[in-house]
């Protein structure tokens, strides 16, 4: 039987069908203990045998893939975010957002008449890698300070141009969604981006069946009852990947550096882009919006609801959940206008 092939981004990758490991006591390991075939990384050279079975870190958060403690919690399920309020389809603010945003995009030509974005410094770097750790914890804190207090006062006139998801720039009609689904403002952001975002998904080597966790993926391929199908392109990050984004990462180095070297481990075989940033004039101006928004989007929100006569609300969370919103309706109007008059400017087209 031929072995089925991962097409990925350095070519198809051979993968051999899984055969069930052998605990000590003769029973297959499962999910709980062990993982079962994982696709190899995509420079890996391929291989007739078997893939190791791994522990299951798969289903582990981000934060805690890189700790050696092997005591923690043997969820086979990846693990979701906290669930955050949202407001209630029939809540009275609901049926505000429209004028809302009319009233917010008025308040952000406004402010954005003032603001002037550019690429941040090359020597941008964390304000704890400014120093050798043999500095003193006084000097480092007051450089630090006045560290922030110079950017703090330039961010005043001037703003900075927020980073691209890597998968956005190989694909802008694909992956628009990445415009509206988070603020990347730092490579860290970046990274927890692509991990919450763009891995993939636990899935079956034979029939290419996609799961929502490890153990039914393990639990399937023990069954040995699918049939073995085409090849199929699975985008997205594999474990050894989603490892690689924060071993590699040198905090060092400069912002621009850092970034290329994500897109290097995410499109190894691509050719990297010159910027990794939000900087041509429609992507800008949603980095523009998420600007305005935190400086003035619960002023704005509270200036409109006390210009609509409008009581406000004693519960933080609607509160809250109304400015997010606000927001969202806000990009939305923005990002709509800008393909209406530069169509494919955000890759919708």
């Amino acid at each position: 039987m031929n072995s089925p092939h991962i097409h990925d981004h350095d070519g198809p990758i051979a993968i051999a069908r899984v055969s069930p490991r052998l605990r000590s006591d003769g029973l297959p390991a499962l999910a709980g203990t062990k993982r079962a075939a994982e696709p190899p990384t995509q420079s890996s050279n391929a291989s007739d045998e078997n893939y190791p079975i791994l522990p299951s870190s798969e289903d582990k958060n981000l934060s805690n893939s890189s700790s050696s403690d092997d005591s923690g919690s043997d969820s086979d399920h990846f693990e979701d975010p906290p669930q955050k309020y949202e407001l209630p389809s029939d809540h009275r603010l609901q049926a505000q957002r429209p004028k809302l945003q009319l009233f917010s995009r008025e308040e952000f030509e406004n402010w954005r008449g003032g603001v002037k974005h550019t690429a941040p410094r090359d020597d941008r770097l964390p304000p704890r890698k400014r120093f050798k750790a043999s500095d003193s914890r006084e000097a480092s804190t007051s450089a630090d300070e006045r560290q922030h207090a110079s950017e703090k006062n330039e961010a005043r006139s001037k703003g900075f141009f927020h980073l691209a998801c890597p998968f956005y720039v190989s694909n802008p009609k694909k992956h628009q969604k990445c415009l509206l689904l988070d603020d990347l403002r730092s490579i860290k952001g970046v990274i927890n981006h692509i991990v919450a975002h763009h891995s993939k998904p636990p899935y079956c080597p034979i029939c290419w069946k996609a799961f929502n966790s490890v153990a039914d993926r393990d639990s399937h391929i023990l069954t040995e009852k699918c049939r073995q199908q085409d090849s199929l392109h699975i985008e997205g990050i594999n474990l050894d990947q989603r490892a690689w984004l924060t071993e590699r990462d040198r905090g060092d180095l400069d912002e621009r550096a850092r970034w290329h070297s994500i897109w290097s481990i995410v499109f190894p075989k691509s050719e990297r882009p010159q910027s990794p940033y939000l900087d041509e004039v429609c992507r800008l101006a949603v980095s523009e919006v998420r600007d305005f928004w935190d400086a003035n989007g619960q002023q704005c929100v509270l200036k409109f609801l006390d210009s609509s006569n409008l009581p406000g609300e004693d519960d933080g969370r609607v509160n809250d959940a109304f400015c997010k919103l606000a927001l969202e309706d806000l990009l939305n109007g923005i990002m709509e206008r800008l393909e209406s008059a530069h169509p494919g400017s955000l890759g919708s087209t």
